[in-house]
């Protein structure tokens, strides 16, 4: 309740701010969603491998964090698994994780599960008529990609083993200002620990590509 007062008021006062929660870092007023990457599409990538794929950055604490957990182990998996066996979604961790604000870089939320079924009949639909799914992704380290957007996507197709799935490169968010700042918060905090080895692997793999890093020095 605290976050969305404060939301509305740092929209009005059109800035932004992190705060230390119980669980993880959130933002008032966000200033990256998914949809401002429509446009830093750069090329269409080859196929990618399950084991390659890395959940973004969430910002929540180590006890929370799917950072380097396989697609198997994801809350929106567990979500396919539930719809398809037709499970309450009411006792499922996905649904559990948006009311308490664990299941990403966001504040808790209101979700509808007559709300989440219709999502996933219109999904399944498009599969049986052999529609190909997008999601993107950036470079992390070794032949590691990070999802930038598509989680619920990839998680849907793995489950099924559906196989038209493009992967286009985006911008490499993880150096993007914002998200620099926010790793600059949990710096050395043990809490974070999974987060901090991420940006340290990623950071010493692509140093070479980068262009006036210092202040990626700075984070260690």
């Amino acid at each position: 309740m605290i976050i969305s007062r404060l939301n509305k008021i740092f929209r009005k006062l059109t800035c932004s701010m992190l705060l230390r929660t119980r669980v993880g870092i959130k933002p008032v007023n966000q200033l990256m969603f998914s949809h401002t990457l429509n446009l830093d599409l750069v090329k269409e990538r080859g196929h990618l491998r399950a084991d390659q794929i890395i959940s973004f950055p969430d910002f929540l604490k180590d006890a929370h964090s799917i950072l380097g957990q396989p697609i198997q182990a994801w809350p929106h998996y567990d979500l396919i698994k539930c719809l398809d066996h037709n499970q309450p979604l009411e006792d499922c961790d996905y649904v559990k994780r948006c009311r308490s604000g664990t299941l990403d870089f966001r504040i808790k939320m209101k979700i509808s599960t007559e709300s989440l079924r219709g999502k996933y009949r219109e999904q399944i639909q498009r599969m049986e008529r052999g529609e190909t799914f997008q999601i993107k992704v950036c470079r992390a380290y070794d032949d590691q990609y990070v999802i930038t957007d598509g989680h619920h996507t990839v998680a849907m197709m793995s489950y099924f083993n559906y196989p038209n799935l493009q992967y286009f490169d985006s911008v490499n968010l993880v150096f993007d200002s914002f998200y620099l700042w926010v790793f600059s918060l949990i710096k050395n905090d043990p809490s974070y620990r999974l987060h901090n080895q991420f940006l340290q692997k990623t950071h010493a793999f692509l140093k070479p590509s980068i262009r006036n890093d210092s202040s990626l020095d700075a984070l260690g």
